[in-house]
């Protein structure tokens, strides 16, 4: 499972990691609504998501990639 933060609404749901690449299933999300800048980064970021087919940690930064090797999102993880 994972959960996050869009900066407007949570999401949340469950990813798969098997010989094809990992996937991460569509999303539930709380229905907020955002201003329309936030909505937009908000949708580029769920289908960044969908897009995702492999991963790659070096140290606090987990890169994850689409099918053809292209960066798709870089996160970073920060303590509480």
């Amino acid at each position: 499972r994972y959960s996050a933060s869009t900066g407007c609404n949570a999401i949340s749901g469950t990813y798969q990691l098997d010989p094809d690449g990992l996937r991460f299933a569509p999303a539930a999300t709380t229905l907020a609504a955002c201003a329309p800048p936030v909505a937009a980064a908000e949708k580029r970021f769920l289908e960044a998501l969908a897009a995702v087919r492999e991963a790659q940690i070096a140290g606090t930064t987990l890169d994850l990639a689409d099918g053809a090797g292209k960066r798709r999102l870089r996160l970073g993880a920060r303590g509480r």
